[in-house]
């Protein structure tokens, strides 16, 4: 059985483009200690970095504008936009082939199938 890589990492935010398929893999969370106090402490409070992988990780979205460091993204699963920071987000590119098979079958276009026409008058015989 072999395997195919469906991600591409992301080198620089420079290399996003409209009409990609990003997904986000890490989100860095930076959270100030609330119970602590400088002058108590004696020395200067600084934020603590935490690195956590989010609940939709894998989601793959749609990149609809590129204006860094933020771009515009369409949920492929729900439709949804929403703008990713890739200052605090770690993205990475994936192949066209996934983010289509996220689609819920609902949103899949439907087979065209062609509607027989009601012509009036057609088989009726003129009395």
């Amino acid at each position: 059985m072999t395997t195919q890589t469906l991600t591409k990492r992301i080198r620089s935010p420079e290399d996003i483009q409209a009409g990609d398929y990003i997904t986000i893999t890490h989100t860095r969370y930076q959270l100030v200690p609330g119970n602590l106090d400088a002058d108590v402490c004696g020395k200067e409070v600084e934020p603590i970095s935490i690195v956590a992988m989010p609940c939709d990780a894998g989601e793959p979205k749609k990149v609809i504008s590129v204006c860094l460091p933020f771009v515009m993204t369409r949920c492929m699963s729900y439709g949804i936009r929403e703008v990713v920071d890739t200052r605090r987000h770690v993205i990475v590119k994936v192949d066209k082939a996934y983010a289509k098979s996220a689609l819920r079958d609902e949103d899949k276009p439907k087979s065209k199938r062609k509607k027989k026409k009601n012509r009036k008058g057609k088989n009726k015989k003129n009395k």
